[in-house]
């Protein structure tokens, strides 16, 4: 029989108002219908926020070469810079932010900031702003996490750029 003809036999009130489930205790495939079901509640799912596929953006690259006249050498060593002189700044973070010292914090933030924009590091410079924002509304508690997240991307800007910008 088909399907159609075989509901036919259920009012559609029936059908819709009551849920089907199965009792654990009871008989196995056994259904039982419970009260009418007035609404599903669906989880509520809160994503992170992730980075971006790709760390850096090609286009701040390009734009790069064009400021340099082509020359790869100024983009690697702008890159070099970068990497150097990143890990003491999140060093400092790190000392900021341990010895509450929200001012210092902010001002080292937003310099790594600049820096991130050089490469299209968008996820880098929104942490960078978020670190930012924890110290200027004197958040500082959640400042060592946030920091942490910075040094995770940096790890993975830094990949990307070595693959993206071969040493001169």
């Amino acid at each position: 029989m088909p399907f159609r003809g075989a509901t036919h036999r259920w009012p559609p009130s029936t059908i819709s108002s009551h849920a089907v489930h199965f009792e654990p205790n009871g008989p196995i495939g056994i259904p039982t219908t419970t009260q009418p079901t007035t609404h599903i509640t669906k989880p509520r799912v809160t994503m992170p926020e992730q980075p971006t596929p790709s760390p850096i953006d090609p286009a701040a690259l390009a734009n790069l070469q064009t400021i340099a006249g082509g020359d790869p050498g100024f983009v690697a060593e702008i890159v070099q810079m970068f990497s150097e002189d990143t890990p003491p700044h999140l060093d400092e973070l790190d000392n900021a932010a341990a010895a509450g010292d929200a001012t210092r914090l902010a001002k080292v933030a937003h310099g790594l900031k600049g820096s991130a924009s050089n490469f299209g590091a968008a996820y880098f410079r929104t942490l960078t702003e978020r670190i930012e924002h924890l110290a200027r509304t004197g958040d500082l508690a959640a400042a060592p996490a946030a920091i942490a997240d910075l040094r995770t991307e940096y790890a993975r800007v830094i990949t990307a750029l070595a693959i993206a910008v071969p040493k001169s």
